[in-house]
């Protein structure tokens, strides 16, 4: 084994020291090797024992006081036992344990601290007629769900321990009668009684006692463990199988419809893509989503780098009293990732889960934001008579571009072409329809591998699990794809008595590919940035076709013919061509000492090093439209020679993404816990150290050749070159940023919780956070943050006796939070460099603020924990209130002082709510069924707020903040506003609104009016928003589905700008319901259409009540179906499960509120032409369990 040892040194040491090595994959390899090499060698601790002539019993206790393990054993068994002696040093405990039985008529099976001891078995002799007198006892215990439990307790019922049941929830052991009662418990789970005879094995089913935070050994807060029984805060717990329903690459996604309190915001997720319990700040740049935990620290890099296989339970920190422990960062909610560990004394455990998802093509024809061909080319006919395109088909300078059935009509009016050719093609063109194009050349049935290996064990003294997964998800768009390659490690080792040392790796390699920009409803390389709806990539012989940009297509020609590149811009060529990958590089180590000092108190250090390296490369190749366009700009023509130069070289554009993130987190804590009597003690106190420091770099490189790795750098960016088609200007000068932040933060803490009689729970936590961003005044760069909370168990109590209701808790909190200014209060500025001229400059973007200070959260959280009688009926009911207080907002300042604005503490808000969740057992037979109900109510409001918004900035919500953020007082965050509205004038359907009580056209009085005239409809997120989701199990078939439901909101749908001059640039179905004729306004709310322009006339049509929808909705989110195979197909012991399951994902919407056919989650009057539901999925998987 030495030799082993040192020929694997010597190879990775080699590996190390080789130049061409990458050394950041190389530390996960040598974690990796280390941890194959702990467990391959199954190190356990060692112990010095000596002893004579002792009995069993005595040499028993002899042991456990030295090793810490407990022997279970009836006391009739060591009744013909022979006296021990040993003399070992440095011995294993297996090795004392196989000298200790060595000639006794017993065996021993270790099963975590514990050693069970049994007669042995003997074929024939003395022994076995011993034995044939006595019944062997087999029972397996299981929880509701039929899943094994292990570590269940079996006692007689005066107290005396028979044994624990196996890691299969097993037991058995032997009795002189032929049945004995025995009680049966395991934490979290009702206990029973039950009577064990000898002649069967006894199957016993153990209730749980609550809802889905049953699990109160892994629930955590990040600092300590959540045990349920002494909970006086809010929390969510998903165990392991909860979070192994959905099938995603993503941990945040197996959050979504399962989640008490909890809802993903889809409409604008780069605001805040999930939030907890609402939203406690109001600025859009400050922290507005709940803090994410791994394992013990705050993780700092890109949540997407998380392989949900390598993930046991998430808690969900909801209020104060559990969430105050991280202080300034929980004032939005904290959710606690926990990855998976192994146990003591475990054989090892493999377990392997492997699946193919496969994706429909998005449904391009789902949004409204689109005009047919025919309809279009009506549109342009109307303008052309109109004399709109004049201007630019005289224009002889600039050329600017115009559409392929506008230039036949030109054509036609000019007598190039016939009446007869012209309608011809017109007709052509009425018969394409762009969306066919891009679902046969774009788009693609996404495909998503995922595999996992897990293995987990320990021996006596050491721990370990790994988990290697290895993710490949090809887009729905041709050519982007992501793999993704984690390693996670953790091993915990306990040399000596009452130490404990813990390493963790964390590696993560990411890559994406990003390279299909030519998205349907992508702006930017089309005409009036939408690509017209006749457009092809393809002609009919298979051959990619250009489609009109900037420039009108004859002048396109005419350079051409000069000699200048190609100026045609092609979207199938581009998509082929482009070269955009993304990698992303992480690594978290962590190391871990604790120590027992005394039984009731042990010491830990933490510290954990946090690294994430991002490199984007973006290469546009030489035939690279980017290239091309840029090239031909500023090629200089000589008309007397006709030739060419090149100002801006020909050759590729690299554009480079650098970023770096360090976060290093220190901690020491003392944990405290002890029992004396009636009295128990919880408490934990420490202080922890945190610096974040991210150091980025953004470069442009001319000429660049990717063969060489070399560009252009001595280009003329002072001089004035004559541009194509007409101008001059200097060359745009090749861009170059630097970036660098760092944070640090200090925090002092305590928790402590006390329970007397196991009935009454009482906390209280402090905690004092300081940070270098508020390091104006001493004073406001620490803030004080705690909580108390008090429990009572309601049904411990002697007087109560409701027998159909055998659990009742109630729990009670009040504390505050905190929320971190994405800001300082310093004068900041950012520099730059002027890509004209190259010269620097500077934008202050912060002035100073010296009484800046931390945003608090003010939160009373109360409820109720209850179970019914053979848990047919638990759950959990909880109210809240939230006041949000010293909220940054900003105020405008005179421009004579520097500044535009200034951030200050004066803002306020509340939010108030009601979190339910209900388990219903409906069915405990053959069939077991379970349906889980989540109900969620929230209003909210702003309570204090300085800066007062005019009605046309309510109306629109984006002009008030970022996705629809309307800071109102007495009025939602997200709040929905729109002008009165009358219907459309019979005469000529125009649009009325109401003005002094009386119907009006007078659009610029009607879009200016008072903020009271406006109509208010309600929150624009839901306040009532939930889950139902049914389980159902029959012997080795398991079968669920989830209904998700949002309600009492409202949203804003789509439509058209009414004026012949905007149809084109904002499509809209609704043009075919316009307003044509008198009698029409009894059928359409859509006005008719105008030209010229009436952009008052526009503004209060698109923003009137009459386009706001209820937001109202169920939805069918998904279904799972398992079908576990070990007890047909494998019979191998070996096998513990096998089991093969099936997943449909985004099923569809079942009912909804508005008329419109539309799904309130992906509004296309916010998201524009790219708004199409998620597209339904189907995954087929496995796991294996070994």
């Amino acid at each position: 084994m030495l030799s082993l040892q040192h020929k694997l040194f010597t190879c990775l040491r080699r590996m190390w020291f080789s130049c061409a090595f990458d050394r950041s994959r190389f530390l996960a390899v040598l974690q990796v090797a280390a941890f194959l090499l702990i467990a391959s060698l199954g190190y356990g601790q060692r112990y010095n024992l000596r002893m004579k002539e002792q009995p069993l019993a005595k040499a028993f206790k002899v042991i456990e006081s030295v090793t810490g393990y407990t022997f279970i054993y009836d006391a009739r068994v060591l009744e013909k036992s022979i006296p021990v002696s040993i003399h070992v040093n440095n011995a294993g405990l297996n090795e004392i344990l196989d000298l200790c039985f060595k000639g006794q008529s017993l065996t021993y099976n270790v099963n975590d601290k514990y050693i069970v001891v049994s007669w042995l078995k003997k074929s024939s002799g003395r022994l076995q007629k011993e034995e044939d007198s006595v019944k062997k006892i087999q029972l397996v215990v299981l929880d509701n769900l039929g899943e094994t439990l292990h570590g269940a307790v079996i006692s007689t019922k005066e107290g005396r321990v028979l044994g624990v049941t196996d890691q299969v929830g097993k037991f058995s052991f032997y009795s002189k009668t032929d049945s004995i009662a025995a009680v049966i418990t395991f934490i979290g789970h009702q206990s029973t009684e039950t009577v064990l005879k000898g002649a069967v094995v006894t199957v016993v089913t153990l209730d749980q006692l609550t809802t889905a935070i049953n699990s109160v050994r892994v629930a955590s807060s990040g600092y300590q463990p959540l045990p349920k029984e002494r909970a006086t805060g809010s929390y969510f717990f998903m165990n392991n199988e909860l979070l192994n329903r959905r099938v995603s690459t993503g941990i945040l996604d197996r959050l979504d419809g399962v989640t008490s309190g909890l809802i993903f915001n889809k409409t604008n997720p780069e605001d805040e893509l999930i939030s907890v319990r609402g939203r406690s700040t109001l600025l859009p740049g400050n922290a507005a989503s709940p803090l994410i935990v791994l394992d013990n620290f705050p993780y700092e890099g890109d949540i997407s780098n998380i392989n949900p296989n390598a993930i046991e339970s998430i808690t969900v920190l909801k209020d104060a009293a559990a969430a105050s422990i991280w202080g300034a960062r929980s004032g939005n909610g904290v959710i606690v990732i926990t990855t998976r560990k192994g146990e003591l004394n475990q054989k090892m455990k493999v377990d392997f889960n492997s699946n193919i998802t496969i994706g429909q093509k998005p449904d391009l024809f789902y949004s409204h934001n689109y005009i047919p061909s025919p309809e279009y080319i009506g549109v342009e006919s109307y303008l052309f008579n109109q004399g709109f395109y004049d201007a630019d088909l005289s224009n002889d300078e600039s050329f600017p571009a115009i559409s392929p059935a506008v230039e036949i009509m030109a054509k036609t009016r000019a007598g190039i072409i016939s009446s007869v050719d012209s309608a011809s093609q017109m007709n052509a063109l009425k018969g394409y329809d762009v969306r066919n194009d891009y679902n046969r050349y774009v788009y693609t049935k996404s495909v998503n591998l995922q595999h996992a290996i897990t293995l987990r064990g320990g021996s006596d003294n050491l721990s370990y699990a790994m988990v290697v997964g290895y993710d490949r998800n090809n887009s729905y768009l041709r050519r982007n794809n992501y793999d993704r390659v984690t390693v996670n490690s953790y091993t915990s080792f306990y040399p000596v008595k009452n130490l404990e040392l813990a390493a963790n790796i964390i590696y993560t390699n990411g890559r994406t590919r990003n390279n299909n920009r030519i998205v349907y409803g992508a702006a930017g390389f089309a005409l009036n940035n939408k690509l017209f709806p006749y457009a092809r990539f393809k002609d009919d012989a298979g051959n990619n076709l250009g489609v009109i940009t900037n420039y009108r297509s004859s002048y396109l020609d005419s350079v051409k013919a000069l000699g200048f590149l190609d100026w045609t811009y092609n979207p199938l060529n581009e998509l082929a061509m482009a070269d955009n990958v993304s990698t992303t590089n992480g690594i978290l180590m962590k190391g871990l000492v604790r120590y027992k000092m005394f039984p009731f108190l042990n010491v830990e250090l933490l510290y954990q090093n946090e690294r994430e390296a991002v490199e984007g490369k973006e290469l546009y190749a030489e035939g690279s439209f980017l290239v091309r366009n840029l090239v031909n700009q500023y090629t200089q023509y000589n008309s007397a020679t006709g030739s060419l130069s090149y100002p801006l070289p020909k050759g590729q554009i690299l554009y480079n993404l650098h970023g770096l993130t360090i976060a290093n987190n220190a901690r020491g804590q003392i944990n405290y816990h002890q029992l004396v009597q009636k009295h128990e003690l919880t408490g934990i106190v420490g202080a922890e150290l945190r610096q974040i420091d991210y150091k980025g770099y953004y470069t442009q490189t001319y000429g660049y050749n990717d063969e060489y790795g070399t560009g252009i750098s001595n280009l003329n960016f002072g001089e004035y070159y004559a541009t194509n088609p007409n101008g001059s200007v200097q060359l745009p000068a090749a861009q170059g940023q630097q970036q660098a932040n760092l944070r640090r933060f200090i925090s002092y803490y305590s928790n402590l919780v006390y329970t007397y009689d196991k009935k009454y729970h009482f906390s209280l936590s402090g905690r004092k956070d300081g940070a270098n961003i508020f390091g104006v005044k001493t004073n406001h760069r620490v803030t004080p943050l705690w909580s108390a909370g008090v429990g009572w168990d309601i049904s411990k109590e002697t007087f109560y006796h409701v027998q159909w209701l055998p659990y009742l808790k109630l729990r009670a909190s009040f504390g505050y939070n905190g929320n971190v200014y994405n800001g300082a209060g310093y004068l900041t500025a950012v520099y730059g460099i002027n890509t004209l001229n190259g010269t620097n400059g500077a934008d202050i973007v912060n002035p100073p603020n010296p009484e800046l200070r931390w945003e608090k959260v003010k939160t009373f959280n109360i409820g109720f924990d209850f179970g019914k009688a053979s848990n047919v009926l638990s759950g959990t009911v909880e109210l809240y209130n939230k006041r949000g207080e010293d909220l940054v907002e900003t105020a405008p300042l005179a421009p004579s002082t520097g500044f535009f604005s200034f951030a200050g503490n004066a803002a306020a808000t509340l939010t108030k709510g009601i979190d339910v969740v209900l388990n219903i057992r409906p069915v405990n037979r053959k069939v077991v069924w379970n349906t889980t109900v989540l109900f969620n109510y929230l209003t909210d409001k702003v309570v204090t707020f300085d800066a007062r918004y005019l009605a046309p900035d309510l109306v629109s919500s984006n002009s008030a903040g970022s996705g629809g953020l309307v800071a109102v007082v007495g009025k939602p965050l997200y709040s929905m506003f729109s002008y009165k509205w009358a219907g459309l004038d019979p005469g000529n359907g125009a649009p009325q609104g109401i003005k002094d009580k009386d119907i009006s056209t007078d659009y610029s009085t009607l879009i200016h009016t008072s903020n009271d005239n406006l109509v208010f409809h309600g929150s624009a997120r839901p306040k009532v928003f939930g889950a139902v989701r049914n389980s159902f199990r029959y012997g080795a078939i398991s079968l669920s589905f989830n209904l998700t439901y949002k309600l009492l909101y409202f949203f804003r749908r789509n439509s058209i700008y009414p004026d012949y001059s905007k149809l084109l640039s904002t499509p809209n179905t609704d043009v075919a319901k316009a307003w044509k004729k008198p009698g029409d306004e009894k059928i359409t709310s859509v006005p008719s259409l105008i030209y010229p322009e009436d952009v008052n006339r526009s503004s209060f049509y698109r923003f009137s009540s009459v386009l706001v929808e209820k937001g109202d909705h169920i939805r069918l989110q998904d279904i799972q179906i398992a079908y576990d195979l070990k007890h047909t197909l494998f019979k191998n012991k070996a096998i513990s499960s096998f089991e093969v399951y099936a997943y449909l994902n985004n099923i569809g919407i079942l009912w909804r509120a508005n008329k419109s056919h539309l799904d309130p989650d992906y509004n296309d009057s916010q998201l524009g032409l790219a708004a199409f539901p998620n597209p339904f999925s189907a995954s087929l998987g496995v796991r294996v369990s070994l």
